[in-house]
């Protein structure tokens, strides 16, 4: 048998390496499905947006059923926001760099985005609807 016949003869893939690709699809799918059970969120939770100006809180916006606006604070109007579809995002900013703006639409609890040129920063906060926290619990 000459030796380009016996590289042709010899399998594609070995038994160990099918246990490996098996194992990393394996791997992906528990990571595809825990993402998305990461970013579900109980029923009644409502979304707000909390904008700091240099460290305080200086509006608190609730998200969910939020008409669509476009808006800019009165303590800072160098800086625009966009509200749309329950999400927030800022449009405009007076700065170099822009960076804010390309931050995109907060959707989701604990996204951040701030400019830090004007110290102004924005983060989703989620709370429970007030009609579905118990008023009493019993034990």
């Amino acid at each position: 048998m000459s030796l380009k016949q016996d590289t042709f003869s010899r399998a594609f893939f070995k038994r160990g390496d099918l246990w490996a690709i098996l194992a990393l699809l394996l791997i992906a799918a528990a990571v595809y499905g825990f993402s998305l059970w990461r970013g579900r969120m109980p029923e009644g939770t409502e979304l707000s947006a909390e904008i700091t100006l240099d460290g305080q809180v200086a509006e608190t916006i609730l998200l969910t059923g939020h008409p669509d606006e476009i808006f800019t604070l009165d303590e800072e109007p160098n800086v625009t926001f966009e509200i749309n579809q329950g999400r927030i995002r800022f449009i405009n900013a007076v700065c170099p760099d822009k960076l804010c703006e390309q931050s995109g639409f907060l959707d989701a609890p604990n996204e951040t985005a701030a400019c830090l040129p004007y110290r102004v920063a924005v983060r989703i906060v989620a709370s429970q609807a007030a009609s579905d926290v118990p008023d009493v619990i019993t034990g």
